[in-house]
């Protein structure tokens, strides 16, 4: 089975904006912090082809307070609130997470 990637930074974004640091895939994030924004939206068009794909989907679940974040395929839509305590306030591998 082929990998594809579709990375949120580049992806039309409102209200996030993009961090440059070297344990995110492609050196990059984006985030809230200092965006002045406390919600947003990444969206993009799929362009592959029509099928069934097994999705992951990474991002950093810091312990210094709580966030939802949630993803629409379709009509499909999952959500989950980031409340864990992995060891660490801000961007890192050991919060790095992908479900």
């Amino acid at each position: 089975m082929t990998n594809i990637r579709l990375e949120a930074e580049d992806m039309s974004l409102t209200g996030y904006k993009t961090e440059s640091t070297s344990v995110a895939s492609d050196g990059a994030l984006v985030s809230l912090f200092k965006s002045g924004n406390t919600q947003g939206t990444a969206s993009d068009t799929f362009t592959g082809e029509t099928g069934y794909y097994d999705v992951k989907v990474g991002f950093f679940d810091e312990n210094d307070g709580e966030s939802e974040i949630s993803i629409e395929i379709g009509t499909a839509q999952e959500q989950w609130t980031l409340d864990e305590d992995l060891g660490h306030a801000g961007v890192s591998d050991t919060n790095k997470v992908e479900r």
